[in-house]
């Protein structure tokens, strides 16, 4: 049997008491990674921490229900019907924020569905409320800060709680963006896949790739809204500018481009991530989005730090958001590991199912070390999935390739294979989810597997991009991949297919989740499936544990190298039901 953390379960352990008449948390405590590092002491009593507290759902069996239903009924719900159907009642909510404050904490945020809290405290306050203390510790990948040993509270905090984010050590969500060593950029330099130099996909190569001239989609992304989810500081209008002007994008950067920031502006410890890392992967997700929705609304949510704890900060407000919340694509480029990952999967899950409830599709990056999800900087060598791309609520994007052979812009409908590199795997935490029974080569594996689909990712030759953090001039250039490249184009296929299938008749609530993607998949048969909904990929594969041998091959349907393969446009809308 494999491991499995139900994700609808009342997790608290009621029955086992300690002798101080606190009661545990369910799924808090020692992490793999404090158990191989070398505990340093306590933190200051006054260093102050902020993580965000997850709520059990009240109705969960119904909400799986609900959820299921959605691709017949297409019904939708507001944050506060989700919370007056699935969660919290409104009086047992208020109850319990009124006692994280008189417990002497602070109430940072709330959440108009009610599956969150988030917190801020000092250390002595967690040890005095959680009866845990927060220790410095040091191992391999650096300095990190985490609570002794497992939370414990009153049984009147304890009740309602799901899991802890923010207070067991995680490591940071990396950045699945690749620079490849890319030609230098030349003043006055096109990148496009037609220029005589400096190649990379433009916006016009990307949606040639896709099928946008044979869907005839006016205005890509009109009425339309993508979130992005991000860390540390967003790219600037004259980046973004420059890149709209370089490729006579119909897109008005002022108008259409906002960010919010969420806890303050950028904190990030220097040695997780350089802050112009940060950067560039911004910026690319940024132009990305504009890149095959040009006259989309695009909101940027930028964390203070890509820690697991301030990221769920930011999918909380997304998730709860009175605006945010109605966006019907969400796209992160950012990825975790799920080895260590359990106490955060409860909260994100049931934060997943909201936005699933909701009408609102998120979209993860699958990874950009194959089958080595929990990439160490060494490889694991281990055949492992990516976290939160193997949530079953969320659309893991894995990644594509021309292999050797680069294509012109004329010839960009090149078959595309797998990206070597692109993430793929079944998961250690997850059982198969009903609509991925009976499919691909994993069939009777039993685990939830990624990627759902894919997009192009190959660094070599990249997409264009502009980034001052690299080129001050204003010049475009390629290079840039990564299934970070991916995740963005897919989110903004999702928006111009909402446009034209749903918005144009006016049901502009109505949602078709994850399962379509499968329902269409299925569909999909014959011998001209390269033409068709998903342009199935069926030669190639990615690498197995440490680049190296056993990965996934690609096959005729789904697959754990490219799923069902990458989007055409055009017959997308025309099967989408």
């Amino acid at each position: 049997m494999r491991r499995s953390y139900w994700i609808f379960a009342a997790l608290v352990a009621l029955a086992t008491g300690c002798s101080d008449g606190r009661l545990p948390i369910e799924g808090t405590g020692t992490s793999e990674r404090i158990a191989n590092a070398v505990d340093e002491g306590p933190v200051p009593s006054d260093a102050e921490f902020q993580f965000v507290i997850g709520l059990t759902l009240r109705a969960p069996e119904a909400l799986h229900k609900y959820i299921g239903d959605q691709p017949f009924t297409g019904d939708t719900l507001a944050p506060d019907d989700f919370a007056e159907k699935f969660a919290l009642a409104g009086g047992e909510y208020a109850r319990f924020v009124s006692e994280l404050r008189a417990q002497g904490l602070t109430v940072v945020a709330t959440s108009a569905g009610h599956t969150t809290v988030t917190v801020r405290a000092t250390a002595a306050q967690i040890q005095q409320v959680f009866g845990v203390e927060m220790h410095r510790y040091l191992d391999n990948q650096g300095v990190f800060v985490a609570a002794n040993g497992y939370l414990r509270a009153a049984m009147e905090v304890v009740t309602p709680i799901s899991g802890v984010v923010g207070l067991d050590g995680e490591q940071p969500w990396i950045s699945h963006r690749i620079v490849n060593p890319a030609p230098v950029p030349q003043a006055g330099t096109k990148c496009q896949l037609s220029a005589a130099s400096n190649k990379g996909l433009a916006p016009a190569d990307l949606q040639a790739l896709y099928g946008y001239a044979a869907a005839g989609v006016a205005q890509p992304g009109s009425g339309e809204t993508i979130v992005i989810l991000g860390a540390g500081g967003g790219p600037t209008a004259n980046d973004l500018g420059s890149y709209v002007n370089a490729y006579t994008l119909a897109t008005n950067v002022a108008n259409q481009y906002h960010q919010v920031l969420v806890d303050g502006p950028n904190r990030d410890p220097g040695q997780d991530m350089d802050p112009m890392g940060e950067y560039g992967e911004n910026v690319l997700d940024a132009e990305m989005a504009f890149a095959l929705a040009p006259y989309a609304t695009v909101q940027h949510v930028l964390t203070a730090t890509n820690y697991p704890g301030l990221f769920t900060d930011g999918i909380s407000k997304i998730v709860n958001d009175a605006t945010l919340s109605k966006a019907k694509a969400v796209t992160v480029s950012y990825a975790g590991c799920e080895r260590g990952a359990q106490g955060e999967m409860t909260v994100l899950n049931a934060l997943f199912a909201q936005a699933q409830a909701q009408g609102q599709q998120w979209f993860f990056a699958s990874g950009d070390t194959a089958t080595d999800g929990c990439r160490n900087g060494t490889g694991n060598k281990i055949i492992t999935a990516s976290w939160p791309s193997s949530s079953p609520y969320v659309v893991a994007v894995g990644g594509s390739s021309f292999g050797t052979t680069v294509p012109t812009t004329a010839t960009v409908t090149t078959a595309e294979q797998p990206w070597t590199d692109a993430g793929g795997a079944p998961s250690e935490a997850f059982d198969k989810p009903a609509y991925q029974t009976g499919v691909g080569t994993g069939a009777n594996d039993n685990a939830r597997d990624i990627p759902d689909v894919s997009a192009f990712a190959d660094p070599n030759p990249g997409v264009c991009t502009i980034d001052s953090a690299t080129s001050t001039t204003g010049t475009t250039f390629g290079g840039t991949g990564g299934t970070s490249a991916a995740t963005p184009m897919m989110a903004a296929i999702w928006t111009v297919v909402h446009q034209s299938v749903h918005a144009a008749k006016g049901e502009t609530d109505f949602t078709q989740g994850l399962a379509t993607i499968y329902t269409i998949g299925k569909g999909v048969t014959g011998t001209n499936r390269s033409t068709q909904a998903w342009k199935d990929i069926t030669t190639g594969s990615i690498a197995g544990p440490g680049g190296g041998a056993g990965g996934y091959a690609a096959a005729t349907g789904f697959d754990n190298a490219s799923g069902w393969g990458t989007p055409n446009l055009a017959q997308l809308i025309s099967v989408w039901p």
